[in-house]
């Protein structure tokens, strides 16, 4: 021990970036030293999975740990059984939530995962009127404009999402729960720097969405998605010629540059490799758009675009 505490900070600091969440707790309750060194990355990651936010009432009750957030993920899902049932949030969540996304003004990294419920109202809860208010224009209250001001990457519900981004500079967005609608596609278009990279994994993805998504996200470098093929079998069994549709679509995404399909997958059918189908294929896909370099296909076969 004495040898570990005659290292310099900076030296503590390097070595306890390595260990896991439960022994940087350890490390807390050894020292003063040493708590204030475990606690800065302790504290830069959150995980919440669960709806009773302790570690909100924690940041609360010392607020200079909020400055040490990066990165903060919130995601937690009801039962199946109670899915279909209106979900009410107990009322010291959304504030206890509003106030640590505000007084956290170094995250750069926020995941709203909210599966069972709408995203957007859980932010801020709606006032009782008997006017209905939409769940965009609900978050989108629950924020002043320059909170999360170095926000960059954002992973969540559509809708959320739309009511979070504008004027914020995010340029990585994954997208999950409700599909992404045109409005919603115009309000993540409003972030103060254009998105470059974008995650549709999490959700199914038609060729005419694709068209959508490329007229309000048109500096596009990355797209990742998981396309509905269910629709195309009776076109052909190749698991390569079920991603010919694409070739029309993807001359609308001028700055594209790399293509992740392999979350695409076929209900019943085994794609088989064949090399001159995805020559063809990419072949096909250069010359619709010339920026594209790399694509990785539901095969796991990468296929790389020559300059």
């Amino acid at each position: 021990m004495a040898l570990l505490l005659s290292l310099p900070n900076e030296s503590l600091t390097t070595v306890f970036a390595y260990l896991p969440p439960p022994a940087l707790a350890a490390l807390v309750r050894v020292s003063r030293r040493l708590q204030l060194l475990a606690e800065r990355l302790l504290y830069s990651t959150i995980v919440i999975s669960e709806p009773t936010f302790a570690c909100c009432a924690a940041v609360a009750r010392r607020p200079h740990l909020a400055a040490c957030i990066r990165r903060l993920a919130v995601r937690w899902s009801r039962d199946r059984a109670a899915a279909h049932l209106p979900y009410r949030l107990a009322p010291h969540v959304a504030p206890a939530l509003r106030a640590l996304l505000h007084a956290a003004p170094h995250i750069d990294a926020l995941e709203l995962h909210l599966a069972g419920f709408p995203a957007a109202p859980s932010c801020a809860p709606s006032p009782p009127s008997s006017t209905s208010t939409s769940p965009t224009t609900a978050a989108r209250s629950c924020l002043a404009p320059h909170d999360l001001p170095r926000l960059a990457s954002f992973r969540g519900d559509a809708r959320c999402a739309a009511a979070l981004l504008p004027g914020r500079p995010v340029s990585a967005l994954a997208l999950s729960g409700h599909e992404p609608t045109a409005p919603v596609l115009r309000a993540c278009a409003c972030s103060s720097r254009p998105i470059r990279r974008l995650d549709l994994s999490a959700l199914s993805v038609t060729p005419t969405q694709l068209l959508t998504i490329s007229k309000h996200l048109t500096a596009l470098e990355i797209l990742r998605m998981r396309l509905a093929l269910r629709h195309t079998l009776h076109f052909t069994f190749s698991g390569m010629m079920l991603l010919s549709a694409l070739t029309q679509v993807l001359g609308a995404f001028q700055s594209l540059a790399q293509l992740d399909l392999s979350p695409t997958s076929v209900d019943g059918i085994v794609g088989v490799h064949n090399e001159v189908e995805e020559l063809s294929l990419c072949t096909a896909w250069a010359g619709v758009c010339p920026s594209l370099r790399r694509v990785k296909v539901p095969l796991r076969h990468r296929l790389g675009m020559r300059a």
